[in-house]
């Protein structure tokens, strides 16, 4: 419940907040990039602040790891393609999860996050959506520090893939009822 506190400093800047315009189109890509990464260390403060107990403020610190603000580096990417890019600038300042229990809340805050964004999707289209975010998680070296096994990692996903396919209300398509005679 504490790991997107930091929010609340800026909430409109968030798209599970916003009802009208969007206050990022007033904004270049880089100081979008910004606000969204400042949710962590203002969550953290915020934490700190209310005294809550250290094992939260990791929760926090680690939930994004050092990942990128994908959406606004990839727009600037489209708009500068020639020119250089400080992918630091697009990058949360981590630090990457360290336990088992950060590690897994990583995957399943950004599966969730991710989920959402499919409009109607079909057990295929979620199941690939989360491979392919637990492979880029991987490529990124997001669990390096955590003791995750490979094969705890392929029970989470089994396990989000469970959960996201009943929270999306996914049912199996079945197949036309062969049609009568006379029809």
């Amino acid at each position: 419940m504490y790991h997107d506190i930091g929010k609340a400093q800026k909430p409109r800047y968030f798209i599970e907040n916003q009802t009208g315009d969007n206050p990022h189109s007033g904004l270049s890509d880089v100081e979008s990039a910004q606000i969204i990464i400042r949710h962590v260390p203002d969550g953290v403060q915020m934490a700190k602040k209310a005294r809550l107990p250290r094992v939260i403020i990791e929760f926090i610190r680690t939930h994004h790891g050092t990942t990128r603000t994908e959406y606004f580096y990839r727009n600037y990417i489209k708009k500068n393609p020639d020119g250089p890019v400080d992918e630091t600038t697009f990058k949360y300042p981590g630090p990457k999860p360290r336990t088992k229990e950060e590690s897994i809340f990583m995957m399943a805050d950004s599966i969730e996050a991710a989920c959402k964004s499919l409009a109607n999707p079909t057990e295929a289209e979620l199941y690939e959506k989360i491979d392919k975010i637990m492979q880029e998680k991987l490529a990124q070296g997001q669990f390096e520090h955590s003791a995750l096994t490979f094969e705890e990692l392929e029970t989470c996903k089994t396990v989000f893939k469970q959960f996201m396919k009943s929270a999306h209300h996914v049912r199996i398509a079945y197949p036309d009822a062969p049609r009568e005679k006379g029809e």
